[in-house]
């Protein structure tokens, strides 16, 4: 175990293995996996991506068959620019995965956010605006779920949760990875390159959501792209995407923070 400076850091090895042996693959219940450098339709920086092949071997790829909706090869991830041409990915539709209600998880998200320290990047949204997971400034993260029933539509009725971090936490022009683990009792973990780090600073709200529907649909938008100017665009680069339907414990989470450390060197 380490500590960096910000909160507790688990970096956990297993016996007779560097971290670098390890893939996010080794565990169980991986979901969707957007390998870095692996599965994208250019490996040429600057020059437009229509696919990023799973790696998780669940085929949940994403793809924009649209070219002037399409963002660039960045790092072996993907740059996104709301501004030009409002780039966004959808997942292969027969394979949606569903974070509503009780159900548990853990998100690894390795970014750089770019643009203005305020503009607001959405992360991935499901099958309305209303759920979505948004990082709304260097402090300000929604996560945001839909409640059916009572006469509203199916995918409406808003459950939104605000996390407010310190200041700089998710800071504009950083290359980071960012954490996220959900209990079944809707709580949620968060993480910064691995430490620990608190959401609950003043004007935090509804810090538990257990909404009946969080698809996982599109990458860099809040819906299906079809309105850039209410939908938050991703303005920045998603260089990594890992995705587990369990909470992972403190010996796994440490597991994929050491293989994320060392690969990008955090």
């Amino acid at each position: 175990m380490a500590a960096l400076g910000l909160g507790t850091s688990f970096y956990h090895v297993q016996s007779g293995h560097s971290p670098i042996d390890f893939l996010p693959s080794s565990l169980e219940n991986l979901q969707i996996w957007l390998r870095n450098d692996i599965g994208l339709t250019s490996a040429i920086p600057t020059e437009s991506v229509s696919r990023w092949n799973d790696s998780s071997g669940n085929d949940r790829y994403i793809t924009q068959s649209t070219a002037g909706s399409q963002g660039t090869n960045a790092d072996g991830g993907i740059r996104m620019n709301p501004s030009t041409t409002a780039d966004f990915y959808s997942f292969e539709s027969s394979t949606i995965i569903d974070l509503g209600g009780a159900q548990d998880w853990t998100l690894f998200v390795v970014m750089k956010r770019l643009g203005g320290a305020t503009d607001p990047n959405t992360i991935f949204g499901g099958d309305h605006q209303d759920q979505h997971f948004r990082i709304a400034t260097e402090t300000d993260v929604f996560i945001q779920t839909t409640d059916d029933g009572g006469g509203v539509p199916a995918g409406q009725g808003a459950v939104s949760s605000k996390f407010v971090f310190p200041s700089g936490t998710w800071a504009n022009e950083e290359k980071l990875f960012m954490t996220v683990s959900k209990g079944t009792d809707g709580t949620f973990s968060w993480y910064k390159n691995g430490v620990s780090v608190s959401g609950t600073q003043s004007g935090a709200a509804n810090t538990t959501n257990i909404g009946q529907r969080f698809k996982v649909k599109h990458l860099g938008t809040r819906d299906d792209g079809s309105s850039p100017s209410d939908d938050d665009h991703m303005h920045g680069e998603i260089l990594e995407f890992i995705l587990y339907n369990a909470k992972l414990n403190a010996y796994e989470l440490g597991n994929v923070h050491s293989y994320l450390h060392n690969y990008f060197k955090l």
